[in-house]
């Protein structure tokens, strides 16, 4: 069940809250990449009292709409409120002192737990480590879903590994059954991960992009242009400034 609730910022501006209501206990209130607000709330939730929480966060949603907005599709910043990017969304982030180093990402924000927390460079190689486990997890997860494609064909499962990349978003090497990832990609949607994941695993069906390699992509992934294109312009920037 999705509600629509009119808010009117401290600047005077009038914005759109997206109202989700969900299986939770509290009220959570999400900034998306597009700079949207979102809030979920459980389904006994009265309307009003959504309405009081929001107008109590509204200097914190003008805060992080003009961070989001001065922020760009790769720019992280690894301190306590600032923002990061993971799987197309950006979150602002937390860091608080704590006996055990952790980072964890509750859908809404970004909290690193650390024995060093006021060590800026001991805080971004902890996020650093945090973010290689999690998208070479996230990577592998994508690889099982698309690999049974190439399966068919009697080729062996390929080796997948994650590193930054200079100038693409992956690369195969089909003799070696190997597959390398650029551990950027994990900043962009999901359906962007997915279609390089194929792309790659393709290659070790077709050496080169032939007509026929994508053709095989079509059949499997329809709308791979509009991702490419999404790629190519949405996330260009990660190559760039690499």
């Amino acid at each position: 069940m999705t509600e629509i609730i009119q808010l009117q910022l401290l600047n005077g501006k009038i914005i759109n809250v997206t109202v989700k209501r969900k299986k939770i206990r509290n009220i959570y209130l999400k900034i998306l990449p597009d700079t949207s607000v979102e809030v979920s709330a459980s389904l006994r939730t009265d309307f009003n009292e959504i309405s009081k929480f929001l107008a109590g966060h509204k200097k914190w949603i003008e805060k992080t709409i003009l961070k989001f907005k001065d922020n760009d599709t790769i720019a992280d910043n690894i301190c306590h409120g600032g923002v990061a990017a993971i799987l197309g969304t950006k979150y602002i982030v937390f860091v608080y002192k704590s006996n055990v180093d952790k980072v964890i990402n509750d859908g809404f924000t970004i909290c690193i737990y650390s024995k060093k927390y006021q060590d800026n460079d001991y805080i971004k190689k902890q996020y650093e480590k945090y973010f290689y486990e999690t998208a070479l997890k996230y990577f592998e997860i994508i690889l099982d879903k698309y690999y049974p494609e190439i399966q068919k064909y009697n080729i062996i499962k390929p080796v997948l590994k994650a590193k930054v990349l200079k100038s693409k978003w992956g690369s195969c090497v089909p003799k070696d059954k190997k597959i390398t990832l650029n551990l950027l990609l994990y900043k962009t949607r999901p359906e962007c991960i997915e279609y390089v994941v194929l792309h790659e695993l393709t290659h070790l069906l077709f050496i080169g992009h032939s007509k026929q390699f994508y053709d095989f992509i079509q059949k499997i992934m329809p709308n791979y242009k509009a991702i490419e294109k999404m790629l190519d312009y949405e996330y260009s920037n990660i190559l760039l400034n690499n």
